[in-house]
């Protein structure tokens, strides 16, 4: 037998207009109560104001100046912490902060299983992965799915479901969606699809998708571009669809932000003078770096690459991005670099300042400075203890001049 309830008293509130449920002003949660409660009788958007703010965390905070300068956070740190503030706001408590940061850590260990046989480009469905590394990396993310559903409360199949279908949809997404913050958003809505049609919770469903790509593909989002796949790409216009991340507004910024640099010691090697091989791929690449065209609607910004040096001893790009303003952080782009870039936006480049070597300081590799002619580049490095900068010409590099106060 089937009991059914009205209020006796008429709801004050009409919450969705679009839906005829709601005129009936003596139901209950829109006569849907096995999918959502309303405890204050008034409003059942409650239902989902803690997943979506569980959700604009695992995208958002990550990879924020307050996880990455602030607090200088590494990839993994931030991972974690968010994970863990997502699990608490979710409504799991402690204990979901907990699964929360568990379940993140995971999502992050397989990025970093899977970046090593990851190509710059090309590669099965345009994911870098041959097919079986591909499919390899679907099934991962899938147990970690359904792991994390587990740990929930609710069912491993629908936890699976959401990670899987995310983490196939994720070169598709990134192919249609140039935004990294809108294929946060999108791999959260294919999550929670998946989970609905497997019969699960779409919010539920749409965290974990968040989880799949925030704390994998957000956080390995690694280019490795060689010489000349950098120079195609930016012809490709990569610059024009680079991540756009806020920056000084003012000098007084830019200091404070050396200032706090300075308040800590690097924590690379005592010697941390970039290798020659840089100064050459920076002179063949400058003038394509400073011509490139901005993104649309940003007027002034700089462009700033992460280069490393990869297994067959090539100089390569990691990662770029332009910081509106004068500058940035340089927390998330430094991770796992040798050495940092940034290209000044103005025709003329200034001997290094305070803020040119807080690269240098906050994660102990070297930094350069290129014109936007792409002509000169200043480099600056840490030699034996002290701060040194040198200008690097077409044919050689410079002698080291030290900082004042160094």
């Amino acid at each position: 037998m089937t009991l059914e309830f009205e209020f006796p008293q008429a709801d004050p509130i009409i919450q969705e207009p679009n839906n005829g449920q709601n005129f009936n002003r003596y139901s209950y949660v829109l006569n849907n109560p096995l999918s959502y409660t309303d405890p204050s009788g008034f409003s059942f958007f409650k239902k989902f104001l803690r997943p979506l703010l569980a959700i604009a965390i695992t995208i958002f905070l990550p990879q924020s100046a307050f996880f990455t300068s602030t607090l200088g956070l590494g990839s993994f740190a931030s991972t974690a912490v968010a994970g863990f503030l997502s699990g608490i706001v979710s409504g799991g408590g402690l204990k979901g902060g907990l699964f929360g940061a568990f379940s993140a850590s995971l999502f992050f260990g397989i990025g970093e299983a899977f970046k090593g046989v990851q190509q710059a480009s090309g590669g099965f469905l345009g994911s870098g992965l041959s097919p079986g590394a591909f499919g390899a990396k679907v099934m991962a993310h899938g147990v970690a799915g359904g792991v994390m559903s587990t740990l929930q409360g609710g069912k491993f199949g629908h936890g699976f479901a959401s990670a899987g279908f995310t983490a196939a949809a994720t070169p598709a997404i990134a192919a249609n969606v140039k935004n990294v913050y809108a294929q946060g958003v999108a791999s959260a809505i294919v999550g929670g699809t998946a989970s609905t049609l497997s019969g699960g919770k779409f919010a539920n469903g749409a965290l974990t998708g968040a989880f799949s790509f925030a704390f994998n593909q957000l956080q390995h989002r690694d280019l490795n571009y060689t010489l000349d796949e950098y120079l195609e790409a930016v012809e490709n216009g990569l610059w024009e669809n680079a991540t756009v991340v806020d920056g000084f507004e003012n000098n007084a910024a830019v200091d404070a932000a050396a200032a706090r640099a300075n308040s800590s010691p690097a924590s690379g090697t005592e010697d941390v003078t970039a290798d020659p091989r840089y100064a050459e791929f920076l002179r063949r690449v400058g003038p394509a770096t400073a011509g490139a065209a901005l993104p649309r609607g940003v007027r002034e910004g700089e462009k700033f690459m992460a280069l490393a040096i990869n297994g067959d001893g090539q100089v390569i790009v990691r990662r770029v991005a332009i910081f509106t303003g004068q500058g940035g952080s340089v927390g998330q782009l430094a991770r796992g670099a040798g050495a940092i870039v940034h290209v000044h936006y103005s025709g003329l480049v200034q001997p290094p300042n305070g803020g040119d070597h807080s690269a240098v300081k906050f994660a102990g590799i070297s930094s350069f400075v290129i014109g936007a002619t792409g002509r000169n580049i200043w480099e600056v490095g840490r030699v034996n203890g002290s701060f040194y900068y040198r200008s690097v010409n077409r044919d050689a590099p410079g002698r080291w001049r030290r900082y004042p106060g160094n």
